[in-house]
């Protein structure tokens, strides 16, 4: 067979491609695979990076994320707590920083951005800028953040609302917004992330919850995603009910280790009370249980059982954390605010609910809007379902 050359056809190291470099798929210069792209050298650095921090790959959700950042794709990721998604974000931006690109974290709470922080610095993060309320010195990271003296940033969303003006002039190739649904609030701080993103930067937004409405539109006209709705996953877990009186011989039986959760802040105060020194209540005024909880000075932790209560969102202690107690009957609750955020499916469930002959004459009509007005009226009227 005559000897083919393709003259700088060689896609790894530029130069000539020989016929024995195409049957065996191998830049002879380089010692790459001649399909090797771009992409996927630097995906397989950030695998061999991940694997090297956690001792194990990366789980395939997490690989997919991977991908597309590495490709310049902004997405949410959807997943219940605990799979892995702030996990994903921290060694993300360190590893984006050691090709020299920023990154800025933001959460929507003092308690897991300390909890960040902690994880950054002990997985050896370097240019690490952060900021919370009660931090010593802050002047000093103030002043580094305005000069950009960083490569990762970390705040909570609130700090971008109040001091933007620091960040303004900064360009960050990742971001990632830890619970969207408090940045989705308000269409300024979105409008603001857009505007300190990169040109070919990435955004990653992760929920727990999924959540629909009007800003969700900025993303998709803006990036190109939707935050969409929650999906449902098995989780290795035991359902178990008792009674609320049997609550410190579960706590006896199953030890140290519990996240129990009240209705309300009073019940929540209750529980800490009966239990005695060993628990804590974590509450938005009183975040200190939750250190010591960490710490191991505390056995037991005790909030309220919210969507975006305290002690729910993003709380990642795996080794501390053992198992959860309902004590008494989780439920939503609901103002005359929240109905006109409600989907026409949930206001026609609810209708359901509250067996009003009024919202019976109105289902049967499919008047939503009339359905709407109805149930504001039975929660600013009915004692019962106010809980006087």
């Amino acid at each position: 067979m005559i000897p083919v050359i393709y003259r700088e056809l060689c896609p790894q190291c530029k130069g000539d491609l020989s016929w024995d470099e195409i049957e065996n798929n191998f830049c002879k210069k380089t010692g790459k695979r001649l399909n090797l792209t771009h992409e996927e050298e630097i995906y397989s650095e950030f695998e061999e990076f991940f694997e090297n921090i956690f001792k194990s790959k990366p789980r395939a959700i997490q690989r997919m994320w991977a991908r597309r950042i590495l490709s310049g794709d902004s997405f949410a990721a959807i997943a219940p707590t605990g799979i892995g998604k702030t996990s994903f974000g921290i060694v993300m931006s360190i590893f984006l920083s050691t090709k020299g690109k920023r990154s800025y974290l933001l959460f929507p709470t003092t308690i897991v951005l300390k909890e960040v922080v902690k994880k950054l610095q002990d997985l050896g993060c370097r240019d690490l800028a952060f900021y919370y309320t009660g931090l010593k010195e802050k002047d000093k990271i103030l002043e580094r953040v305005e000069n950009g003296e960083f490569k990762v940033l970390v705040t909570t969303t609130a700090f971008l609302s109040k001091n933007f003006a620091l960040v303004k002039n900064k360009s960050f190739d990742f971001i990632f917004v830890d619970d969207i649904d408090a940045l989705l609030k308000r269409s300024r701080n979105l409008n603001k992330i857009l505007e300190i993103l990169n040109k070919n930067g990435v955004l990653m937004v992760s929920t727990a919850t999924g959540t629909k409405g009007y800003n969700t539109r900025i993303l998709r006209e803006k990036l190109g995603f939707d935050v969409g709705n929650m999906r449902n996953a098995v989780r290795n877990i035991e359902d178990i009910f008792s009674s609320k009186d049997l609550l410190m011989d579960i706590l006896n039986r199953m030890g140290p280790g519990a996240l129990i959760f009240a209705p309300t802040q009073e019940e929540a105060k209750e529980v800490a009370e009966i239990i005695g020194d060993r628990a804590g209540v974590v509450i938005e005024e009183d975040k200190k249980a939750y250190e010591k909880f960490s710490e191991g000075e505390l056995d037991y932790l005790v909030g309220v059982s919210t969507p975006y209560g305290s002690l729910i969102r993003g709380i990642d202690m795996p080794k501390r954390i053992r198992y959860v107690i309902f004590y008494g009957i989780p439920r939503f609750k609901l103002n005359t605010e929240n109905i006109d955020k409600l989907s026409d499916k949930f206001l026609m469930t609810l209708s359901y609910i509250l067996k009003d002959k009024v919202l019976d004459e109105l289902l049967n009509k499919r008047d939503i809007e009339g359905i709407r007005n109805r149930i504001k009226e039975i929660l600013k009227t009915n004692k019962e379902i106010k809980g006087e």
